[in-house]
Protein backbone atom coordinates (compact mmCIF):
# COMPACT_ATOMS: atom_id res chain seq x y z
CA UNK A 1 0.00 0.00 0.00
CA UNK A 2 2.69 2.18 0.44
CA UNK A 3 5.70 3.31 -1.92
CA UNK A 4 7.54 5.06 0.21
CA UNK A 5 8.18 6.78 4.27
CA UNK A 6 10.00 8.28 6.71
CA UNK A 7 9.90 8.89 10.00
CA UNK A 8 9.78 12.87 11.01
CA UNK A 9 8.34 15.25 14.51
CA UNK A 10 11.54 16.96 15.24
CA UNK A 11 10.48 19.32 18.30
CA UNK A 12 6.90 17.92 18.13
CA UNK A 13 5.95 15.64 21.36
CA UNK A 14 6.15 12.20 19.50
CA UNK A 15 7.28 10.87 16.16
CA UNK A 16 5.14 10.68 12.97
CA UNK A 17 5.24 8.51 9.75
CA UNK A 18 4.30 9.83 6.40
CA UNK A 19 3.89 7.58 3.84
CA UNK A 20 3.46 7.98 -0.43
CA UNK A 21 0.23 5.45 -1.24
CA UNK A 22 1.04 3.31 -4.06
CA UNK A 23 0.92 4.46 -7.61
CA UNK A 24 -1.88 1.98 -8.53
CA UNK A 25 -3.97 3.30 -5.65
CA UNK A 26 -3.69 7.03 -5.71
CA UNK A 27 -6.23 7.70 -8.12
CA UNK A 28 -8.99 5.92 -6.36
CA UNK A 29 -8.13 7.94 -3.25
CA UNK A 30 -11.21 10.47 -3.76
CA UNK A 31 -13.49 7.86 -3.20
CA UNK A 32 -14.24 8.37 0.51
CA UNK A 33 -15.44 4.68 0.79
CA UNK A 34 -11.42 3.60 -0.56
CA UNK A 35 -10.10 6.72 1.88
CA UNK A 36 -11.97 4.79 4.79
CA UNK A 37 -10.78 1.50 3.61
CA UNK A 38 -6.97 3.18 3.48
CA UNK A 39 -7.28 4.72 6.92
CA UNK A 40 -8.59 1.13 8.31
CA UNK A 41 -5.72 -0.98 6.58
CA UNK A 42 -2.77 1.44 7.99
CA UNK A 43 -4.21 1.74 11.43
CA UNK A 44 -3.55 -1.52 12.65
CA UNK A 45 0.08 -1.88 11.21
CA UNK A 46 0.74 1.56 13.45
CA UNK A 47 -0.84 -0.28 16.14
CA UNK A 48 1.24 -3.67 15.95
CA UNK A 49 4.81 -1.13 15.68
CA UNK A 50 3.51 1.11 18.58
CA UNK A 51 3.46 -2.59 20.55
CA UNK A 52 7.17 -3.44 20.21
CA UNK A 53 8.65 -0.33 20.60
CA UNK A 54 9.29 1.87 23.79
CA UNK A 55 6.78 4.54 25.38
CA UNK A 56 9.07 7.73 23.94
CA UNK A 57 9.79 5.83 20.30
CA UNK A 58 6.23 5.21 19.34
CA UNK A 59 4.42 6.75 16.19
CA UNK A 60 1.62 9.62 17.13
CA UNK A 61 -0.10 9.19 13.51
CA UNK A 62 0.80 8.09 9.67
CA UNK A 63 0.56 11.19 7.37
CA UNK A 64 -0.57 10.33 3.63
CA UNK A 65 1.71 12.59 1.69
CA UNK A 66 -0.29 14.65 -0.55
CA UNK A 67 1.94 13.96 -3.60
CA UNK A 68 4.02 11.29 -4.67
CA UNK A 69 8.10 12.40 -3.59
CA UNK A 70 10.21 13.11 -7.06
CA UNK A 71 12.98 14.31 -8.19
CA UNK A 72 11.10 17.32 -10.25
CA UNK A 73 9.43 18.37 -6.84
CA UNK A 74 12.96 18.14 -4.69
CA UNK A 75 11.86 15.15 -2.69
CA UNK A 76 14.47 12.79 -4.27
CA UNK A 77 17.47 13.32 -4.81
CA UNK A 78 19.03 12.33 -8.66
CA UNK A 79 19.78 9.01 -7.22
CA UNK A 80 16.99 8.45 -5.95
CA UNK A 81 17.58 8.96 -1.90
CA UNK A 82 14.70 10.89 0.20
CA UNK A 83 15.44 14.19 0.65
CA UNK A 84 14.11 14.63 4.40
CA UNK A 85 14.68 18.10 4.89
CA UNK A 86 12.80 19.13 1.98
CA UNK A 87 9.96 17.28 3.20
CA UNK A 88 10.04 18.22 6.71
CA UNK A 89 10.39 21.91 5.50
CA UNK A 90 7.29 21.56 3.28
CA UNK A 91 5.14 20.36 5.75
CA UNK A 92 6.49 22.31 8.93
CA UNK A 93 3.55 24.66 8.97
CA UNK A 94 1.28 21.73 8.85
CA UNK A 95 2.34 19.37 11.58
CA UNK A 96 0.47 21.22 14.81
CA UNK A 97 -2.74 20.84 13.12
CA UNK A 98 -1.82 16.93 12.31
CA UNK A 99 -1.05 16.71 15.97
CA UNK A 100 -4.65 18.30 16.77
CA UNK A 101 -6.10 15.76 14.23
CA UNK A 102 -8.07 12.80 15.54
CA UNK A 103 -7.16 9.34 14.87
CA UNK A 104 -4.59 7.74 13.81
CA UNK A 105 -4.46 8.67 9.92
CA UNK A 106 -3.67 12.09 8.42
CA UNK A 107 -4.55 12.97 5.29
CA UNK A 108 -2.13 15.71 4.77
Amino acid sequence: MAESAIVSGVGQQAAYAMVVRAEALRPRLQDAAVRAEVEQAMAAPLKDVNAQLVGHETLNMLVVAQEPWSIENGCLTPTMKIELSRIEGSVADREDAWYAAPGPVVWA
